[in-house]
């Protein structure tokens, strides 16, 4: 049986969730409260990394990625 790839992702619409700058919005938030947890480079933080989970409809945060983080 030859299987046919899917061209739709799989998974149950998460209502709009991925909104332009969504992303943006948390980073200014964390900013503003805790600074410490997006630009601390020492300790526990030195050896951190960035994971992206993938995208659903729309892959803007996937695509934003690389060059925010100078890729």
């Amino acid at each position: 049986m030859k299987k046919t790839p899917n061209k739709k992702p799989v998974g149950q619409v998460t209502r709009g969730k991925t909104a332009s700058n969504r992303l943006r919005r948390v980073d200014n938030f964390i900013l503003l409260y805790e600074p410490s947890l997006l630009t601390r480079t020492d300790g526990l933080f030195a050896d951190s990394f960035f994971v992206d989970l993938g995208y659903g409809f729309d892959p803007r945060t996937t695509s934003k990625a690389p060059s925010a983080f100078g890729v």
